[in-house]
C-alpha cells in the first residue's frame, strides 16, 4: 500500500501545475535522536534513530487542496518507508465533495460522535484507504486496510499489524433538529503481536440518531447488532450494542445522562476503547453564582462484561463512583477548585474447574480529595495542587494505602524575551503492610530569546529523590535539559535539545548510571505559487521609560453602539493584539490583560484574520492607548454579531392564502435585501441571507422576477429584525399564479432603456453565458481557531499535539509582509459553517476553552 502511494504521489505531483497561483508549500524535516551513556540503563534502545520526510501541501484548482507526504526512517538496523500519505480533498464530482486519501491514516471510533464526556475515543490508525463524499445533506465514508501501531519517539514509523478492518459509516442531516447515522464494519485479526488480542472476528451493523427536541435539548439514541467470534473459540456470538442519553443546555450550565452496552465484538481493533464495557452516567455543571460553579455526577461501569469463551479468562469489574465539587474565582486573576470523588470496584474472577477453589472475589474502595489553586498577578502565574488518596483492597495489603501529592509550580515573566519556572512535586505513600515510599522532585529554569525574535534558548535543571520506607533506600535522580527552538530563517526552523540524566541504581556491576538523550529537528517550508510580498514599514526606537498594564473585554454589541450595555455577554476566545508585542485570546470571562507594557503609544487592536464567522469587527478595530508609568488604561472592543435570515417562496395552488401540504415551490425567483444592498436567487423553492447584521432590516420579493400572471399574498416587502433573542429569522412568501398563455418577458441589459416598444417583437433568445464573476467567486471555507502564538516551536508542538489527538491540525505562520504577527493553530477546512461547529464542539470538550470557527485562509 506504501508502494502505491508513493507512486499516486509521483504521477499526482504534477496536477498541481494548475494551482501555481494559488500559495502552498513544500516541506523538508528532518528528526534524529542519539542515546549514549550507561548500557545498563539504556538496556535495548537504539543509539541512532533517523527520520527524513518531504511534505506537499497545495490547492488545486479542480479541488480543495493536495496534500501528500513521503517519510523515511529506521527501526531496528534497518532503513525503511516510515509514514506516507495522499490525500485529495475537496474535489468536486457528481453532485457531491470528496476526499480521498491512500497511506498511512487514521479515524475516529465508528461509533458516531454523540459528544458525551465519558464516551471520549482514541483514533484508530490504519494504513489502507479512505473515500469521503459529502452533500449538503450527507456525508458518507468508506474506510479499508490494516491496523497500525507506532513504533518511533517521532510517531513517524507505523508498523502493520495482522489486523483488517472495513468500515462504511454515513449521515444523514435532513433537517437542523435531526441527524440520522448508520454504519457498517468487519474486523479480522490473526497477529497483533505484542498487544492483547481477544477477538478475532467481529461483524457489526447499527446506526443512530441525534433530535434537537428544543434548541438546549439534545435526544441521542443508537444501536447495532454484533456478531463476533472470541480469540480461543470457533463458535459465533450474536449481540447487540446500545446507547441513550440525553444533552441539557441550561442557561448557567449544563446536564448530561447516559446509559451504553458496546459488545466484546463492537470494533475490537488496536486504540478502541468503547468496547466490553456497560454503565450508566450522569453529570452537570452550573452556575450558581457569576464567580461560583459547582459540579458533580456519577457513574456505574461494568467491564469485560461477557468473560467467558476466551483464551484470557479476565475478570469481570463493576465499578462505581461519584464525583462533585466547586470551583470558585476569586477576583478575574484567581481559580480554586475543590473536588471530591469515591468510588468502589468489584473484580469477579472466571476461573477454569481446577482453580475454582483457590480464587474468589475481590473489593475495592477509593476516596480521592484534592484541591487547586492558580492565580495570575503582575506577570507571575502560580499553581499549586494537593491530593489525598485512600485505598482499601479486600485481597491485598500492599493495595491499602493513603497517599498524599502536592505540587506548585511558578511561572514568571520577567520581560518579553525572558521567561523564568519552577516546577516542585512531593508524594508520600503509606501502606497497610507497612511499605511505602517518599518522591519528591524539583526543577527550575528559564527560557530566553536569542539571536532573532522566534529562537529561544531553554535550560532546565531537575533533582529527585524516591526513598522506600521499609529499606530507607534512596534512589537520586538528577537531570539537565538544554533546548534551542525556533525559526532561525523566514522560512526554516530548527529544534536542538538535550536532556543529560543520572539515575544509579545502587548495583554494584552498574556503570556511571549517566544517559544522554539528543534530539535534532530542522523543518524548512518552500512555498509554491505567487506571493505578493507588503512592503515593511520601519518602526521607531522607544526608549524606556517604565511600564504600564493595558486591560480590556471584547462583548457582542447587539444595538451596534459601541458600548457594552446590560445583557451583551462578553466573549471568550477572541484574539486581540498589542501592537507587534503581544498577541493574547479573551478568557472565559471576555477579559484580556497586556501587563508589563513599556510606556509610551501603542495600539491595541483585534486579530481581524481570526475573526468568527458569527460576528462582524466595529467600526474601530484598533485603538490607540498612550501609557505612562505605573498607568491602567481600559478598552473594549464590540463585536457585531451576525444572523441569518431563510425562507420559502411557495405557489399558492388552492388559492386559499394559507400554507397547505404538497403545494410547489417556486424557483428562479428574486429577493432583496435593504433595498437591493443585498440579492439571492430562489432555489428549490428556498433562499437564505446569512451574515446579516443584528438589527432592523427589510426585505423584498420583486415581482418582475416571478412567472407570468403572480400575485403576491400579502405584502412583497416585509420589515424583521436580527436580534439577541431571535439570531434566525424564518418567513414563507405565498405566491397566487393565474393560468394564462406563456408569455415570456426579455428583460433589456442593466442600463439599457428599459421595456420594449410597443408592438416591438422580440428576436429569440440565445443561451445565456454563464456570469464570469460567478464563475470566478471564490469557495468559502471554514476552520476553526485554536490559538494564537508568537512561539512558532510551541504552535508546531500544539499543532502536532492536535494531530495526535485525531484532527486536521495545521499552522498559519505570519506572511512575510507581516513577520511579528502570531502563529495561528487552527483545525480542517470545512466547506459548511456547520461542519466547522461541529469539530469546535469536540476540541471545545477536549481542551475546556472556548473556540471560534472562522473563515479559512
Amino acid at each position: 500500500m506504501r508502494a502505491l502511494t508513493a507512486s499516486l504521489m509521483a504521477a499526482l505531483a504534477a496536477s498541481t501545475a494548475a494551482a501555481g497561483q494559488q500559495q502552498g508549500s513544500i516541506q523538508l524535516s528532518t528528526e534524529t535522536q542519539l542515546i549514549q551513556g550507561d548500557g545498563l540503563r539504556k538496556g535495548t534502545e537504539s543509539g541512532f534513530e533517523p527520520d527524513f520526510g518531504v511534505s506537499l501541501l497545495q490547492p488545486g484548482s479542480q479541488f480543495g487542496q493536495l496534500q501528500m507526504e513521503v517519510r523515511g526512517t529506521r527501526r531496528g538496523d534497518l532503513m525503511h518507508l516510515g509514514r506516507t500519505f495522499l490525500a485529495v480533498r475537496d474535489a468536486r464530482a457528481h453532485g457531491a465533495t470528496w476526499t480521498l486519501e491512500a497511506g498511512d491514516l487514521y479515524t475516529g471510533p465508528a461509533l458516531a460522535d454523540y459528544q458525551f464526556s465519558n464516551l471520549s475515543a482514541a483514533s484508530i490508525t490504519f494504513s489502507g484507504g479512505a473515500a469521503t463524499a459529502r452533500t449538503p445533506r450527507t456525508t458518507t465514508q468508506v474506510i479499508g486496510g490494516r491496523s497500525s501501531a507506532w513504533r518511533n519517539i517521532f510517531g513517524t514509523d507505523p508498523d502493520t499489524l495482522g489486523q483488517s478492518l472495513a468500515i462504511v459509516r454515513t449521515r444523514v442531516q435532513d433537517t437542523p433538529r435531526l441527524q440520522l447515522n448508520g454504519r457498517i464494519a468487519r474486523v479480522r485479526t490473526w497477529d497483533v503481536k505484542e498487544f492483547t488480542r481477544t477477538i478475532d472476528g467481529s461483524e457489526e451493523a447499527g446506526g443512530g440518531a441525534r433530535f434537537a427536541l428544543t434548541p438546549s435539548v439534545q435526544l441521542v439514541g443508537d444501536s447495532a447488532f454484533v456478531r463476533y467470534r472470541a480469540t480461543g473459540t470457533r463458535t459465533w456470538k450474536s449481540d447487540a450494542s446500545y446507547l441513550a442519553g440525553a444533552h441539557v443546555l441550561l442557561a448557567r450550565g449544563w446536564v448530561q445522562v447516559n446509559a451504553s452496552r458496546f459488545s466484546p465484538g463492537e470494533l475490537p481493533v488496536l486504540n478502541a476503547s468503547l468496547q466490553d464495557r456497560q454503565g450508566l452516567f450522569a453529570a452537570a455543571e452550573y452556575d450558581v453564582l457569576p464567580r461560583v460553579r459547582l459540579f458533580g455526577g456519577w457513574e456505574s461501569i461494568d467491564t469485560n462484561i461477557n468473560a467467558a469463551g476466551t483464551s484470557l479468562l479476565r475478570p469481570r469489574g463493576e465499578a462505581d463512583r461519584g464525583f462533585g465539587g466547586v470551583r470558585l474565582r476569586a477576583g478575574t486573576r484567581s481559580l480554586f477548585s475543590l473536588r471530591v470523588e469515591d468510588g468502589g470496584r468489584v473484580s469477579h474472577p472466571v476461573v477454569s474447574p481446577l482453580a475454582e477453589a483457590r480464587l474468589s472475589r475481590t473489593t475495592s474502595d477509593t476516596g480521592v480529595i484534592s484541591a487547586e489553586w492558580q492565580s495570575t498577578v503582575h506577570g507571575v502565574t502560580a499553581f499549586a495542587r494537593y491530593t489525598r488518596r485512600e485505598n482499601i483492597d479486600s485481597a491485598f495489603a500492599t493495595s491499602t494505602f493513603t497517599q498524599h501529592d502536592s505540587a506548585g509550580q511558578v511561572f514568571a515573566t520577567v520581560s518579553q524575551r525572558t521567561q523564568l519556572f519552577g516546577v516542585a512535586t512531593l508524594t508520600t505513600q503509606h501502606a497497610k503492610s507497612g511499605e511505602g515510599t517518599t518522591y519528591l522532585q524539583i526543577s527550575g529554569g528559564g527560557q530566553q530569546q536569542v539571536f532573532r525574535q522566534a529562537l529561544w534558548l531553554r535550560v532546565e535543571g531537575t533533582a529527585s529523590r524516591n526513598r522506600d520506607l521499609l529499606s530507607g533506600l534512596m534512589a537520586p535522580r538528577n537531570a539537565l535539559n538544554v533546548g534551542l527552538n525556533g525559526q532561525i530563517t523566514t522560512h526554516t526552523t530548527v529544534g536542538l535539545n538535550v536532556y543529560v540524566d543520572r539515575a544509579p541504581m545502587g548495583l554494584p556491576s552498574e556503570g556511571n548510571g549517566w544517559l544522554t538523550r539528543s534530539t535534532l529537528r530542522i523543518v524548512h517550508n518552500i512555498p509554491t505559487g505567487s506571493v505578493r510580498v507588503a512592503s515593511a514599514t520601519s518602526v521607531g526606537a522607544r526608549a524606556a521609560r517604565g511600564t504600564g498594564s493595558v486591560l480590556g473585554s471584547v462583548f457582542a454589541d447587539w444595538n451596534g453602539n459601541g458600548q457594552p450595555d446590560p445583557g451583551e455577554e462578553t466573549l471568550a476566545g477572541i484574539p486581540v493584539a498589542l501592537g507587534s508585542l503581544s498577541h493574547v485570546t479573551t478568557a472565559r470571562d471576555g477579559q484580556f490583560a497586556f501587563l508589563n507594557v513599556p510606556a509610551g503609544t501603542e495600539h491595541v487592536r483585534l486579530d481581524l484574520n481570526a475573526l468568527p464567522v458569527d460576528f462582524d469587527p466595529p467600526a474601530a478595530s484598533d485603538v490607540t492607548v498612550e501609557l505612562l508609568r505605573g498607568d491602567t488604561r481600559r478598552v473594549a472592543f464590540g463585536l457585531l454579531p451576525l444572523g441569518a435570515i431563510r425562507g420559502r417562496v411557495i405557489e399558492d395552488a388552492n388559492r386559499n392564502g394559507q400554507l397547505d401540504p404538497g403545494e410547489p415551490p417556486i424557483d428562479g425567483a428574486v429577493l432583496t435585501l435593504d433595498g437591493g444592498q443585498r440579492s439571492e436567487r430562489v432555489r428549490k423553492g428556498a433562499f437564505r441571507f446569512d451574515s446579516v447584521r443584528s438589527g432592523d432590516h427589510r426585505i423584498e420579493l420583486l415581482r418582475e422576477s416571478l412567472p407570468e400572471g403572480s400575485v403576491i399574498v400579502g405584502a412583497a416587502e416585509r420589515p424583521l429584525a436580527i436580534t439577541r433573542a431571535q439570531p434566525q429569522t424564518e418567513l414563507v412568501y405565498l405566491v397566487s399564479i393565474e393560468k394564462r398563455p406563456e408569455v415570456r418577458k426579455v428583460f433589456p441589459p442593466r442600463g439599457g432603456g428599459g421595456a420594449a416598444p410597443p408592438g416591438a417583437r422580440s428576436a429569440p433568445a440565445a443561451p445565456a453565458a454563464k456570469s464570469t464573476a460567478a464563475a470566478k467567486r471564490p469557495t468559502i471555507t471554514y476552520t476553526v481557531q485554536v490559538a494564537a502564538l508568537t512561539d512558532a516551536a510551541r504552535a508546531r508542538a500544539m499543532v502536532e499535539d492536535l494531530k495526535a489527538l485525531g484532527f486536521a491540525a495545521y499552522l498559519l505562520p505570519p506572511s512575510p509582509g507581516t513577520p511579528r504577527d502570531p502563529y495561528r493553530v487552527r483545525v480542517g477546512q470545512y466547506s459548511t459553517r456547520a461542519a466547522a461547529g461541529r469539530v469546535a464542539t469536540r476540541l471545545e470538550a477536549q481542551l475546556g476553552i472556548k473556540l471560534w470557527v472562522t473563515r479559512g485562509n
